[in-house]
């Protein structure tokens, strides 16, 4: 399929024709929409004839720096939510690029906006386009990319479209006042990856407790690591300077300080509240159930976890951030729809011994 046309908009950099590059999109479906812009609501008639103006989705509309590249190599947003990536340096392998998108995702997360993790399924490749564009771009492996390469080459159904009529939006000033919000709080607490955050948050609203859990307790012992480095450990410095193998033993020795001892230090020195510590000692237990008897995990011990990972985030940052609430929001989850219905299975027993069932294995 020919790229879209020029819409009469200034390039927005001139860069050489089709540098490769990684694309990762917001999740859920959401536009990012340049200042004083009216968001794109497409005709219902376009949409079932396939005739809108596909090159509104593809076009550049600003820019972030990358640190670890040259000044003059940006990360490039588009529209659609599309967030190209340069492959370069040690970005040319996938999986570098798989962990950059999550940082910036855990950024907006932290800074209010609740986008979701991306794995290899999600990210795909592209190219720049005559300095406007990223065109074309894989169908990638995941509901996501597949749906994004759709929309973008004018191939998705009616019900594909239909999400073009009136799509979430976020206009891009807001979307950098967040990015920047986020990346505030993880330039503080240099020890905790983004990935396992953004994962554990994602795979909280989904409903996969075990999966969720396993991540947020990562982002849990990284977080108890840093409140023990930054509160305790100076203070026995302080105190025990004719000690000074004692203190390294404090920082260094995971077996004589273990994760369970450091939260209770924390804990009798005021350091981690009451209420956290509730929350953090089943999840601990549970989490140990999970990894030596495949015990899974319950939502109540999940979704406590992740309000102590809030709550120790913002000790670290020495002050509480409002976004928290907006994180834990139940309009972001997807529950249970069965768990309200009245179910006798009287047809299914039925069916059941009509047909002999007997189980292949011992369940």
């Amino acid at each position: 399929m020919a790229p879209p046309k020029k819409t009469g908009k200034k390039d927005f950099a001139q860069l050489p024709r089709n540098e490769q590059c990684w694309v990762a999109y917001l999740y859920p479906f959401t536009l990012i929409v340049p200042d004083g812009e009216r968001p794109l609501e497409v005709p219902l008639d376009e949409i079932n004839n396939n005739s809108y103006d596909h090159g509104q989705l593809c076009r550049i509309i600003g820019a972030l720096t990358i640190q670890e590249l040259q000044q003059d190599l940006q990360l490039l947003l588009c529209y659609d939510g599309a967030l190209a990536l340069p492959a370069i340096g040690k970005y040319q392998r996938k999986e570098a690029a798989v962990n950059y998108f999550n940082e910036v995702f855990a950024c907006l997360l932290l800074g209010g906006f609740r986008p979701e993790a991306v794995d290899t399924r999600d990210v795909v490749s592209g190219s720049l386009h005559e300095s406007r564009l990223i065109w074309p771009v894989e169908f990638g492996n995941s509901a996501s990319s597949l749906m994004h390469a759709k929309l973008r080459m004018r191939l998705g159904s009616s019900i594909d479209n239909i999400i073009l009529s009136k799509p979430s939006h976020l206009y891009l000033s807001l979307f950098k006042e967040q990015l920047r919000a986020g990346q505030a709080i993880f330039s503080q607490i240099r020890n905790l990856t983004p990935t396992f955050l953004i994962t554990g948050f994602t795979e909280l609203k989904y409903n996969n407790w075990s999966t969720a859990l396993s991540n947020l307790w990562i982002s849990v012992e990284q977080l108890t690591d840093f409140l023990w480095n930054e509160k305790v450990v100076p203070q026995q410095k302080a105190v025990m300077t004719g000690f000074p193998n004692r203190v390294r033993s404090m920082k260094e020795d995971s077996r004589t300080w273990s994760t369970t001892i450091k939260h209770e230090v924390l804990f009798q020195n005021g350091v981690i509240p009451e209420a956290v510590f509730a929350w953090i000692y089943p999840a601990r237990q549970a989490r140990n159930k999970l990894v030596h008897e495949g015990q899974a995990i319950e939502e109540q011990t999940a979704t406590d976890l992740s309000k102590a990972v809030l709550q120790l985030i913002a000790i670290c940052v020495g002050q509480d951030f409002e976004q928290a609430r907006e994180i834990l929001a139940p309009k972001n989850g997807y529950r249970n729809h069965f768990q309200k219905w009245e179910n006798s299975f009287e047809d299914w027993r039925a069916l059941s011994a009509k047909l002999s069932i007997k189980p292949d294995f011992g369940v």
